[in-house]
């Protein structure tokens, strides 16, 4: 695959602008690069570059040829040499050609392998080998190249910082650009424009040097970012290509993990966070979320370690946890915090209930809740209302195995319809109920066997629900 000068020109110049773009291209560059058709006598004399993807034909075995060398070839067919070297067989095929001069001092032995018989002979410059070596230079006839450097490639000519001369050395180039260390390994490079000159500099224990204008030029695309990263506060760097990510430590977030985690509400933060304590956490436009469901597919009609503990999904639905709510809470009086209730039902439309305090007690209150003050929403008030003195607010929490409810029966309990919740009524607030009408349930407008909200369209069965809370810092 060759790529012309004034394409070279338009792609490289993009790449260079948007490194997205230049991962995809890479990728499929990579993926797609079928080699520069060649003959069966072709020699590594007639390629134009230092690394060469070709397309070799089938039957070169049946030619006569002066091949010399073994590994690394001195002369003959380049074609002939991959098949002795084993990296085609008679049916030809794609590889690549690296050069890799040779010292006149330097005599090579010949090999007979593959049914391909090679001679001795002495080395010169235009000797090639089928792998990179430490002298194989940046020159390459695909925009994009992928190659397996050698260990300790540090004692070759390298030209410029960060862009280099195509007469570099690949592998030492990639050790003082930070892309792999001295130990080798894969690296990809791309092909750019050549630069008007080239100042060389010290890194990473290699010395490039200056030089004037050259034909073309290479640049890593994985260059190790993570020498010199600004991840704060221990976060672990993470080198990625053209970038780095920085995995934080609890507590923190931010690009560079410069942002200290104390509460959603600190700047109204939305998104998934990690709390000091090392617990995830749900934050939706400044509220923490502590339950949320939207598809059935989590089991609310269970057991008091559960609510306790939390389960689910913070990516899918989940119940936060009764403990962290009660931890989060604790620093706040109960009209310090906020809780809004937010419903989705089967005719799709939306409704919410906001009450002025909230505030969840300690497991040996089983969880009593502090919840009223001022009431706000247009699903109506299941939770504190006037009707009947009904009161959520004091009660502790009642699941399928504990029954803490005000109501003179076990309201998590009955045909498992419930689930966990703070109960005066069994047929009041309801979110964490039967996703389903439980088919053992004789559902009735009073008592309805799936989740609802009693005071919002005479208990309509809920498709949707998010509780959240936050309080005032």
């Amino acid at each position: 695959m060759i790529v012309g000068m004034h394409s070279l020109t338009k792609v490289t110049k993009i790449l260079m602008k948007n490194k997205q773009l230049m991962l995809i291209i890479i990728l499929f560059l990579l993926q797609n690069s079928k080699g520069f058709e060649v003959t069966c006598d072709t020699q590594f004399s007639d390629l134009e570059h230092s690394i060469t993807y070709v397309l070799c034909p089938a039957d070169c075995w049946r030619q006569y040829s002066n091949l010399c060398g073994d590994r690394i070839y001195s002369r003959g067919p380049i074609c002939l040499a991959a098949m002795q070297d084993q990296w085609i067989d008679g049916g030809g095929g794609p590889v690549v050609v690296y050069r890799s001069p040779g010292k006149r001092t330097n005599r090579y032995s010949g090999g007979n392998r593959n049914a391909v018989k090679s001679e001795s002979c002495s080395a010169d410059g235009d000797s090639y080998s089928f792998e990179v070596t430490c002298s194989t230079q940046g020159d390459s006839s695909t925009l994009v190249t992928q190659v397996n450097c050698p260990a300790y490639c540090t004692g070759e000519a390298v030209y410029g910082s960060g862009i280099y001369s195509d007469k570099s050395s690949v592998c030492t180039a990639t050790v003082h650009a930070g892309a792999l260390p001295d130990k080798g390994g894969m690296v990809i490079f791309y092909t750019t424009l050549g630069q008007s000159s080239y100042n060389g500099s010290t890194s990473n224990g290699v010395e490039s040097k200056s030089d004037s204008a050259s034909k073309g030029a290479f640049a890593f695309t994985n260059i190790n970012e993570c020498v010199n990263n600004a991840c704060e506060h221990g976060s672990t760097c993470v080198d990625g290509i053209a970038k780095y990510f920085c995995l934080c430590t609890p507590g923190y977030y931010g690009k560079y993990c410069e942002k200290e985690f104390t509460h959603c509400w600190n700047g109204n933060l939305t998104g998934k966070f990690v709390m000091k304590s090392g617990d995830e956490v749900v934050c939706s436009k400044g509220w923490l979320v502590l339950q949320r469901r939207f598809d059935g597919s989590v089991d609310f009609q269970i057991y008091w370690s559960d609510y306790r503990n939390g389960f689910g999904s913070l990516i899918g639905e989940f119940w936060w946890g009764l403990e962290k709510l009660h931890i989060a809470t604790k620093p706040f009086q109960c009209n310090q915090c906020r809780l809004r209730v937010e419903l989705k039902d089967i005719d799709n439309e939306t409704s919410y209930a906001e009450y002025s305090q909230f505030r969840v007690g300690p497991e040996s209150s089983n969880y009593q809740l502090c919840v009223g003050g001022q009431y706000n929403g247009t699903a109506g008030d299941s939770m504190v209302t006037n009707v009947n003195n009904y009161n959520s607010s004091g009660l502790g929490f009642s699941t399928r195995d504990r029954d803490n409810d005000n109501a003179g029966k076990h309201c998590a309990d009955i045909s498992r319809r419930n689930g966990g919740w703070w109960f005066y009524s069994c047929s009041l607030a309801v979110p964490n109920g039967a996703w389903n009408t439980y088919p053992a349930c004789p559902t009735t407008p009073q008592f309805p066997c799936h989740a609802h909200w009693n005071t919002y369209k005479n208990g309509i069965r809920l498709i949707g629900t998010e509780l959240k809370f936050r309080c005032d810092i």
